[in-house]
């Protein structure tokens, strides 16, 4: 189902009037908190570039895997809001970004959207493929070994959350420095529409789940292998727009650290 609607949403999904208010309020919570985030992010200004940034000397290359990427909410430099303002997410402070996607048809749009700017598939490119499949198989070396991994507003519409966290953290480097991210919503009831699966109108047949609460994100960011978890609520008022209809969804961040090889995960330990 979540291959199917992405099909029929991929090249409307960011052009959509409400979609576009809800990445450009996610664009600044993001921006005001990379440092929160805790990756030691490239500065765009040491690229001349459009898009991915560079890496000086004295700074290693930043990796980012972007899952459930779309056509590329979380992995982007900039795009065109409402009132015509270039909004930046992540792409102009990392090195190379890659995507994930269960619909080949958004994997085509961030692939679309990465040519149009410019950058080579070496600095930015996406695959279809399900982490939940049992092999497991999606790419080679180039889909391991991150600094950055990000599910934006993706994580409830997984159907094992638990299962998708612990192998999403794997995919980060082993190093004590990889950083796995989740923005998703607080738990809200879902609407019925979208013709069966777990409601919430025209998306209604991808939702798993209505949300998480913090002491879940904390569950699954230990199943991830990952301490230092932080978690923040950004506030009130985010809208999404299931057939037409504004509903009011309340959004969170969270992120935590991968542990080293060495490192035992702090089952107790929650950083605010």
């Amino acid at each position: 189902m979540r291959a199917k609607y992405g099909s029929e949403h991929a090249a409307t999904y960011n052009k959509h009037p409400v979609h576009q208010s809800l990445l450009e309020r996610l664009g600044q919570e993001i921006q005001a908190r990379k440092e929160w985030i805790g990756v030691d992010f490239l500065n765009d200004d040491d690229d001349d570039a459009a898009t991915t940034a560079t890496a000086p000397a004295s700074k290693k290359p930043i990796r980012m895997l972007d899952y459930a990427c779309g056509s590329g909410t979380m992995s982007m430099d900039r795009f065109q809001s409402n009132g015509g303002a270039a909004l930046q997410v992540l792409g102009p402070y990392v090195s190379e970004l890659r995507g994930i996607d269960v619909s080949a048809q958004m994997v085509r749009a961030y692939n679309a959207r990465a040519a149009n700017q410019g950058l080579p598939p070496s600095e930015m490119f996406a695959y279809a493929g399900d982490l939940l499949e049992p092999t497991e198989s999606i790419g080679g070396a180039d889909l391991y070994g991150f600094d950055l991994v990000v599910v934006g507003l993706g994580l409830h519409h997984l159907a094992d959350a638990r299962l998708a966290m612990e192998r999403l953290g794997r995919r980060l480097t082993d190093d004590g420095s990889g950083v796995l991210l989740v923005v998703d919503f607080l738990p809200h009831g879902l609407v019925p529409g979208g013709g069966g699966g777990g409601g919430d109108g025209d998306c209604g047949e991808t939702v798993a789940c209505g949300g998480f609460g913090e002491a879940e994100m904390v569950a699954l960011m230990r199943r991830a292998g990952c301490r230092e978890v932080r978690y923040v609520v950004l506030g009130k008022g985010v809208t999404c727009s299931p057939e037409g209809k504004k509903l009011e969804r309340t959004v969170f961040m969270c992120r935590g650290r991968k542990a080293s090889r060495d490192e035992p995960v702090v089952l107790d330990q929650l950083l605010m």
